[in-house]
């Protein structure tokens, strides 16, 4: 599960008391340290169990975009070059999981720091999105035969693996104003309606 990475976003630590420091450079280390654990999380695994399919959820906000003036101030890349940016880093990660699994599915999800609008937009959302693009030139592009893309066209995909089905969602969607409960009550109320409509067996989201 991949999502949020907000990868051109610059945070000094001196506007944070020191407790972050968030660059392309530590995003490309964090990337990295990423790949290498999972690798050999899935290695560890393999000694326990036949796993024979990989599933990679990319959960959208990869990067942060200009929507919101400070989001342009702060960032280290244009949304186009930052997306160019990120792409290529995806890209290596998933020839390299590829490498290693009989089967890799990629389901994805944009989010909405992605969008080329300033405002959020509910029925073309995803005719604005830098992700998206991304998604279907990444899709597009694939050479390893082991590899499937599964790419939702709305707020909510679905992968069903082997009966068991997952649901998937970016999480801007799930409305929370702050209450007492935490996003826990807005969430649950979210997946109870969705799964009304078609019940998953589990449900991802970020945000």
């Amino acid at each position: 599960m991949l999502s949020d990475i907000h990868c051109e976003e610059r945070v000094l630590p001196e506007t944070v008391n020191g407790e972050n420091d968030y660059s392309l450079d530590v995003c490309q280390l964090r990337l990295e340290e990423l790949e290498q654990r999972f690798l050999e999380c899935l290695e560890h695994e393999r000694n326990q169990a036949d796993v024979r399919r990989v599933l990679i959820w990319l959960g959208g906000d990869h990067i942060t975009g200009h929507i919101h003036p400070d989001c342009a101030e702060v960032a280290q890349l244009s949304p186009m070059n930052a997306t160019r940016w990120i792409a290529e880093r995806l890209r290596r990660m998933i020839d390299a999981i590829a490498a290693q699994a009989g089967e890799v599915i990629v389901c994805t999800n944009a989010g909405n720091h992605g969008r080329s609008t300033e405002k959020n937009r509910i029925a073309t959302e995803l005719d604005h999105s830098w992700e998206q693009l991304m998604y279907f030139t990444l899709a597009r592009e694939e050479r390893n035969k082991n590899v499937r893309w599964q790419i939702a066209e709305g707020h909510l995909g679905y992968v069903d693996l082997d009966g068991f089905l997952v649901r998937t969602t970016h999480g801007h969607s799930i409305r929370f104003a702050g209450g007492v409960y935490g996003l826990a009550l807005p969430a649950s109320k979210a997946i109870a309606r969705w799964d009304a409509g078609r019940k998953a067996d589990l449900t991802i989201f970020g945000h």
